[in-house]
């Protein structure tokens, strides 16, 4: 018998929570040059992404293209 679906995605949101608080950690304390792999890792985890870089108090950058990845 499986776990039922709601389940699965609340157990979903909790990791990803958790993994968002552990790339938080990261990005404050990472240097320039890192910075951005983070941001691409939280891009890539999230569909959320524009909260957490407002959250995080980097939307702005983003927006203005200082973020943008070079691929």
């Amino acid at each position: 018998m499986g776990i039922c679906e709601r389940k699965k995605e609340l157990r979903r949101r909790r990791h990803r929570r958790e993994k968002l608080k552990q790339l938080y950690r990261r990005f404050l304390k990472a240097p320039q040059s890192e910075k951005q792999a983070i941001l691409d890792k939280v891009r890539a985890l999230t569909a959320g992404y524009l909260d957490v870089y407002r959250n995080w108090g980097v939307l702005e950058e983003y927006l203005q293209g200082q973020w943008r990845s070079q691929s």
